[in-house]
């Protein structure tokens, strides 16, 4: 078998032709572009055969020109969808495990991460087998063991110490996904060859680093809110965000540069070729039209040698293979030691497992309705490194279908002792039983093949056989009792249904009679909507306008207050210069009053020295008399003498 690497290149090439097809859907053009870029090394020849199909764009993208198609699908809304396009010649709603086909027919196969979801996968592959002619090609991709490896989300959680919710969260996404196959590349290979298919190239897909980031976002995308996902919310942000298609491609260019080791992955793409191998070697599920004298509708029992054995037998034979020393504990632990003995193990019985020393390859314990802590831990010491726990315990008929609180609760407390498997499986043959497989290492499950092929080489073959043969009936009877059940259930829906119809037809006459005034009323809702709208726009208007006016009242009012201000900084000024000239008016005031008062003095001295004067003139002039009377008349000299005397 060839191995094929993908490059750089080849996966980002895969990027624009579906990023139109996922336009905001991170994780699954993450997935898909490595699958496209596996396939584009492939051709097809028709007719060709796609099982699980969906809605096939998915085929058209990679693909464009084939023709000659036939789609196979179990969900009936996906059907529908792919009926409505022009991809396919037929589209048929079916189980893959019995497949609506002719043998031989089909040159080409395609099956897109389909096989991993599916039960019953031994008759999915043979099925395969049987309806393509020889040397066909089947090209398929499927997820891988290793994807639990790079379990992100889970890992974040135990490292904050959340183990509990890492547990659950693992639990749920495999439920989510239905993921119920998932294989290590060796056990895919050795399951198509034993079919018939020689496998001759494998191509790896999603390598560590990018398995870790798919598996991050896709966890996160699938988490429930009240109104979907998660990624119902984000995808619509994606859609209303800028550059997403060539943001998003710059993210798986990074990647990519991170990925250089490329051997492995999380997922794997086989191209296999149908060899002409002997019959007797295939395992072969009839066909519809082979089952066409089958009046009941369920499908026909198989033979002994390919039936599965059901319950918790049939559980413990798939997850260890005798032969094996054994340990049965419980108050049915003889009735079950002694089945182990049939089977090929060295089986030992016992009430309680304390005083057992030394490690089994498988251990059976019978809880019962309650959980015994002790009793569980006992048992998981007494497992083998390599061993198997199985543990059984009933549940209450109201949880018939769903898992039991006892089943988690033996789950949490096998992985607290550091048991790394602890599966929970429902037991077919017990209506209200369910078994929980326990073990130190993640178990490995067996072929249906392989568990008939170890049963048969026990000690007690004849026994063994024997056994097989009545588990088989019994599983070939159980299945009948399940399609019966479930046409019963269909009457009853019917009914229900044609009930509801009849009362839905009513509900409609009635409503259709009150439409007319339903219609008037909405016509009057809406022209009462426009007026109102038209008023709302009127109102809208005057509001912009006022927010205007009042814009501008404000800036007119910032400036008067600056003028107002100014003004009382002058005002201050002035107030001032006043205040100094009624100091300087007070002080004039004084001064003048000073001034008066000497005037006063001045006036009265000048008024006597007029006086002096005026007597003086007065004298003068009583001399001149004189002297002209005795006609003496002075010379100049003493005249101005005397004059300067006077």
């Amino acid at each position: 078998m060839k191995v094929r690497t993908l490059t750089d290149d080849e996966v980002l090439a895969a990027y624009e032709p579906l990023i139109e097809l996922y336009p905001y859907v991170p994780p699954l053009i993450q997935w898909r572009i490595w699958e496209y870029a596996a396939y584009q090394a492939y051709s097809l020849r028709s007719p060709v055969l796609d099982l699980g199909c969906g809605d096939g764009r998915f085929f058209r993208a990679v693909w464009p020109q084939v023709t000659g198609v036939v789609g196979i699908d179990h969900d009936a809304g996906a059907v529908e969808r792919a009926r409505a396009g022009d991809i396919y010649d037929e589209v048929h709603l079916s189980s893959a495990s019995t497949l609506p086909v002719a043998s031989g027919h089909f040159a080409s196969i395609f099956a897109n991460c389909s096989l991993e979801h599916m039960n019953d996968l031994p008759d999915v592959v043979a099925e395969l087998s049987r309806c393509a002619k020889p040397e066909a090609d089947v090209v398929l991709s499927v997820v891988t063991d290793q994807i639990a490896r790079c379990d992100s989300l889970s890992a974040l959680l135990r490292v904050i110490g959340s183990g509990q919710s890492a547990r659950a969260t693992e639990e749920r996404y495999f439920r989510y996904h239905n993921l119920v196959n998932l294989l290590s590349v060796e056990a895919w290979v050795e399951l198509l060859e034993q079919a018939g298919l020689e496998v001759v190239e494998h191509v790896p897909i999603l390598p560590e680093f990018s398995a870790r980031i798919f598996m991050l976002a896709d966890q996160l995308w699938h988490l429930p809110t009240d109104r979907g996902e998660i990624g119902d919310l984000v995808s619509q942000r994606l859609a209303q965000a800028g550059d997403f298609r060539s943001g998003f491609r710059r993210i798986i260019a990074g990647t990519l540069d991170l990925d250089r080791v490329r051997t492995t992955g999380i997922g794997a793409v086989f191209r296999a070729v149908k060899r002409n191998v002997p019959s007797a070697n295939i395992q072969h599920t009839p066909s519809r039209s082979e089952r066409a004298d089958d009046h009941t509708g369920a499908p026909a029992p198989q033979s002994p040698a390919n039936a599965d054995i059901p319950g918790w037998l049939a559980h413990a034979l798939r997850y260890r293979l005798p032969p094996g020393s054994a340990l049965c504990v419980g108050e049915r632990s003889r009735e079950t030691a002694d089945l182990l003995d049939v089977v090929g193990f060295d089986a030992e019985a016992t009430a309680d497992p304390s005083p057992h020393n030394g490690v089994h390859d498988l251990v059976v314990l019978d809880l019962g309705d309650q959980l015994d802590e002790d009793a569980l831990h006992a048992c998981l010491a007494r497992t083998a490194e390599d061993g198997i726990l199985l543990v059984r315990h009933d549940r209450a008929p109201q949880d018939e279908r769903a898992e039991s609180s006892l089943s988690v609760e033996i789950c949490d407390r096998l992985r607290d002792w550091g048991a790394e498997g602890a599966i929970n499986e429902p037991c077919l043959t017990g209506a209200f039983e369910t078994v929980t497989i326990g073990s130190r290492r993640a178990p490995a499950a067996h072929r249906a093949a392989e568990v008939e092929s170890a049963v048969k080489r026990a000690s007690r073959q004849s026994i063994a056989s024997t056994l097989v043969t009545m588990l088989a009936e019994l599983s070939a009877i159980q299945r009948k009792l399940v399609a019966s059940e479930e046409r019963v259930s269909i009457a009853r829906e019917d009914a229900k249904l044609r009930a509801d119809l009849a009362e839905l037809k009513e509900m409609l006459k009635i409503a259709e009679n009150d439409r007319a005034l339903r219609l008037s009323a909405i016509e009057a809702q809406s022209a009462e909507l426009a007026k109102v709208t038209a008023e709302r726009n009127r109102l809208s208007a005057q509001i912009e306008e006022a927010k205007g006016q009042a814009a501008a009242i404000n800036r007119d009012r910032d400036d008067r207050l600056r003028a107002i201000q100014h003004l009382g900084d002058e005002n201050g000024k002035l107030k001032g210069q006043l205040n100094e000239a009624t100091a300087m008016v007070a002080e004039l005031k004084d001064h003048l009053e000073t001034s008066e008062s000497d005037r006063g003095a001045r006036l009265r001295v000048i008024e006597e020295q007029a006086e002096t004067i005026g007597r003086m003139q007065a004298e003068l002039s009583s001399l001149r008399a004189e002297a002209a009377d005795e006609k003496i008349q002075p010379s100049a000299g003493e005249s101005k003498s005397r004059t300067r005397k006077n």
